[in-house]
Order: C-alpha cells, then structure tokens, then sequence
C-alpha cells in the first residue's frame, strides 16, 4: 500500500545518496578502491584493482529510478592502468545479471598478486545476459596478443588468441585458442550466473625453456604431459 511505497522510497534515496566512500568499504572479493569521492548513485574512483588488475580512474553512473522497480542499472567508464573503455551492467532483486561492453581494452593479464602478462586483449561487441539462473544470451568477441607481446619473457614467440562468447550449459563462456608450429595455447572464461566467474590458461609445448617460464608464473604440469594449467577466481560483476 502508500506504506510500503513511502518506505521504499526512502530506502532508495538512502542508498542512492549514500557516500561512494561506503562502496568502496564493502567492495566485494576481487576488487578494492584506494579512493571513492560523491555517492553510490554517482562516483569518482581512483586507484582501483579489478581481479589484481589495476586501474587509474573509473566513474560511475546509476539509474536510480530502476531502483523503484527492483532493478539495477549501471554504466562504468574506465581509463588508465589496466583497463580502459565503457561497460553497462544490469540487475534485479531476483539475481539476473547482464553485462553490455562494446569496446573494452585491457593491457595485461592478472596471473596472481604482483603478477601479470603485459599486453593487450581486446572485447569487442560483448553482451551476457543471465535468467533464472543460467545464461540466457552470450555474445562478442575477444582477441588477444598478450602472448606475441610477451615472447621475450617466455622465450617463446606464442600465436595470437581469439574466440567469441556462447552460453555453456548454465554459463556464458569464451575460449581463447591459438596455434603456432606444434605448439597450442587455450585460455577458457568461464562466468556463472550468480556473478562470479573463473579462468583456465593451458599451454602445451616441448620447450624447456618456456616450460621454465610457465612453472615460474605459477602454472603446473598436467598430468605429466607437455601441457601446463593455471586457473584462478574472479568476479564479472560487482553484485
């Protein structure tokens, strides 16, 4: 009734003019801000990290009056450091999840903390949407040269990777492949509909010397085979 609007009313001017300084305090896993300026319906950030990837400024925009119908819409802008371009993101009280990206930049690969293949890896025309807890739509496409660029660290002069978004089963995947001689490289996304998300880099090459690399940038032999894993946690969206 008029009760219940009034509340929720209140809350959602409570929420939207809350300090962006409060975000930054109960930042979810994976993400920390050095310095948050305006409020949580519209924000300055500096001094980010994204799932241990670095990112000099991002601004914030949210659409309050969705929050009245029980939605969540935003729109980031990122720039400098490790991440640059726009990104849309949606959501709902039921836990539907949607992000929009049309040109995104990042110029290194997070391995683990401190750790990171310089480059860049391109996301182009992105757009995943989950629904009742499984993915819905997935589509866009990514190409990296993240290992041409590191040739000299691994010494190894790696393919170029690409590949395009689908849904897979309950998740939106993306899996990265590249081939040079004998040598074959796959870099798999995984992210699930509850908003969190893993990675998978495997590499499979008779180099000893690149095998050495790898066992140093924290990857494992898999099985005994010439082919190397690494995988780690992340989240795609911030809720």
């Amino acid at each position: 009734g008029l009760n219940q609007g009034v509340i929720m009313l209140v809350v959602v001017f409570a929420v939207v003019l809350a300090p962006a300084a409060l975000f930054a305090r109960f930042a979810p896993a994976g993400v920390s801000i050095a310095k948050a300026e305006g409020t949580i319906w519209q924000a300055e950030l500096t001094g980010l990290t994204l799932n241990g990837l670095p990112v000099e400024r991002a601004s914030w925009h949210l659409q309050t009056g969705q929050l009245l119908q029980g939605r969540v819409i935003g729109q980031a802008q990122f720039s400098g450091g490790g991440l640059a371009g726009d990104v849309g993101v949606l959501g709902n009280f039921a836990g539907d999840r949607r992000l929009i990206a049309k040109d995104l930049v990042l110029n290194q690969l997070p391995l683990a903390e401190g750790v990171a293949l310089q480059g860049q890896t391109r996301a182009r025309d992105v757009d995943v949407t989950m629904v009742d807890g499984r993915c819905q739509t997935a589509q866009g496409i990514v190409d990296s040269a993240v290992l041409v660029d590191n040739a000299a660290l691994l010494g190894w002069a790696g393919p170029p990777l690409s590949g395009s978004f689908a849904c897979v089963g309950e998740n939106a995947e993306v899996a990265m492949t590249g081939v040079v001689g004998e040598d074959r490289v796959r870099l798999l996304l995984s992210l699930r509909p509850n908003g969190t998300g893993q990675w998978r880099a495997e590499l499979t090459t008779a180099r000893v010397q690149t095998q050495a690399q790898l066992v140093a940038l924290g990857f494992a032999p898999d099985g005994g085979t010439n082919t190397l894993v690494r995988t780690g946690e992340m989240r795609w969206v911030p809720f």
